[in-house]
């Protein structure tokens, strides 16, 4: 099958040499963060600290993402025990396949202040085709449908992802907290899905949001778990940055939550770090982020209002942090 990526030549990296020197990448790739006079752009770290997110080129098109769209809309027509035998775990490096999620009814949800959510999403990472090979069989052509669609995003996705981690060490070359920074996400560097390698602890996420009793369809506010995240497009604006409350040791509120709606350019993607870049470098704060997408009286409640694809990259090896550090749950 054609990934749309060209051939990639691996080279490992010396982890104490002044610079990384980068194996040769899709055409789509190698002119990414470099602005058109040829100025370097400002840091990542810079725009995360004044921004909260980066913007970075894709190279993926609304109609490859619109087709995996369909894809997930087809595979959610699946018997329920069928879409249950593509699926395991619940959150972090041990969750994939499809999962489907109505807290609008959810009392203990309520509790928290939360707004009610009903999202149905497939997280896809090359080792699924393995894991899961005789249940997407048995599936059928819904389910090899949709693996194939996410399969050429993972790969376009993957190359992203290794770029932006080229540019970060590069740019924070000869800071100790990142040498051999790339090796840490990339143990056999780009593997563009290809077996027998170390696929980079990056998973990507197609998710459908379904309209909810009340004026607006909302994903919570919280901090990713994973170092990486990487907002590569949606149908419809509605996503917010900002930054979280604060309170003293008493509960009294000392800074309010403050959060922007953000438009994302066609073509780019928003970069931004979670819970768990702070383990590399605690100078980086999370970005604390959520989606109010004002609905329409033309939607009925429990029909489709909005799909969003986003990938999480996190270190090979690494472990998700709890609930509480990432959704702003008190302990």
């Amino acid at each position: 099958m054609a990934t749309g990526v060209e051939s990639i030549h691996h080279h490992h990296h010396n982890e104490h040499s002044s610079g990384f020197q980068k194996c040769q990448l899709p055409e789509f790739i190698t002119n990414l963060f470099r602005k058109r006079d040829g100025a370097l752009p400002e840091t990542l770290r810079m725009k995360w600290n004044t921004q909260k997110y980066a913007e970075v080129e894709t190279g993926i098109t609304r109609n490859e993402v619109a087709e995996a769209v369909d894809a997930l809309r087809g595979f959610r027509t699946l018997s329920d025990e069928e879409k249950q035998t593509i699926s395991r775990g619940d959150r972090g490096k041990e969750t994939l396949g499809f999962k489907e999620t109505n807290t609008e009814n959810d009392v203990n949800e309520k509790a928290l202040g939360k707004e009610p959510e009903h999202k149905a999403y497939f997280h896809y990472h090359p080792s699924i085709e393995e894991e899961f090979a005789e249940a997407i069989e048995h599936a059928g052509g819904k389910a090899k449908n949709l693996i194939e669609h996410l399969r050429a995003l993972w790969i376009k996705t993957e190359a992203l992802a290794y770029e932006t981690v080229l540019r970060i060490a590069e740019e924070n070359n000869g800071d100790p907290a990142y040498v051999g920074f790339v090796e840490r996400f990339f143990p056999d560097g780009l593997t563009q899905g290809k077996p027998g390698l170390k696929y980079p602890n990056l998973k990507l996420r197609l998710m459908l949001y379904f309209k909810v009793d009340g004026e607006k369809l909302s994903a919570n506010n919280h901090y990713d778990a994973g170092s990486l995240t990487f907002a590569i497009m949606e149908s419809l604006p509605g996503l917010q940055v900002g930054t979280r409350e604060k309170r003293d040791t008493a509960g009294v509120l000392t800074e309010a939550e403050i959060m922007e709606e953000v438009q994302r350019p066609d073509g780019k993607a928003l970069a931004w770090p979670g819970t768990n870049y702070k383990r590399i470098d605690p100078s980086i704060t999370g970005t604390w982020h959520g989606v109010r997408q004002h609905t329409t009286d033309d939607i009925k409640l429990g029909e489709e209002n909005r799909w969003v694809l986003v990938a999480f990259l996190d270190e090979y090896d690494e472990t998700v942090p709890p609930i509480e550090e990432t959704h702003g749950i008190d302990s």
